[in-house]
Formats: structure tokens, sequence, C-alpha cells
């Protein structure tokens, strides 16, 4: 498996690895430098088999096509994987900038802010 064991990674002790805290700053750090992420809204780091796994949420525009979306996550991905020191497997969700709840009635979640948006943007 990539990154795991039998990977021909070296693993080392978990005492040599840098702290979750300073790594979670440097994820966030390199994550702000994508113009496209409104917001980080999670960092998790996992310390397995002696290896530094990184899995982050980022939050984008929910007018997006999703290909534009893949392609966002894909950057986010590449700057944490280049930027960030002891990180080995980097996993990026995308969170749609979403902050309707069904308050017009019709439906609830992405699908009432979407068709919002769309009937605001015909009429």
């Amino acid at each position: 498996p990539e990154g795991g064991v039998g990977s021909g990674e070296e693993a080392v002790g978990i005492h040599e690895l840098r702290g979750h805290v300073e790594i979670e700053a440097d994820v966030r750090r390199a994550l702000e430098k994508v113009k496209a992420v409104k917001r980080v809204s999670h960092v998790h780091v996992d310390y397995l088999f002696g290896r530094v796994q990184v899995r982050c949420g980022i939050e984008l525009d929910d007018m997006l096509r999703v290909w534009q979306a893949v392609e966002i996550a894909r950057e986010a991905k590449t700057e944490v994987e280049l930027n960030v020191a002891d990180v080995s497997r980097v996993d990026v969700s995308i969170n749609l900038n979403d902050m309707c709840w069904g308050q017009c009635g019709l439906t609830f979640g992405p699908a009432c802010a979407t068709g919002f948006r769309l009937k605001q943007e015909r009429a």
C-alpha cells in the first residue's frame, strides 16, 4: 500500500516526528496559498506506522463545477505535499460553502442554496 507498511519508505520513531500542532499550522499556511479555498474546516494529523498522514477539509464556492472543485483540491494537496515537512500522505476533502439550511421551506442543504441562486440569476 502507498505510504504504508511494506511501501519501501523507512519508518521513524514517533519521538523523531514534529508535533501535530506544528504540522497543522504548516498545513493551514500551505492551504491559505490556494486562492480558491475560502476556509479550512479541519486538519487531522495522524501518526501511522512511523509516518505522518494529514486529512483536511477545504470549503469552496458552491457555484463551482465539479471539475473545478477537483482541480482546486488537487492544487491544495500538492501545496501541502510540497511545503509541509514530514507529511507522507495528504487527503483533501471538499466542503461546499453552503449556508442554506432550508429556510425557504422548499428543500434542505445545497440543493436549496443552488436553486435559490439560479432563480436570482434568471430573474
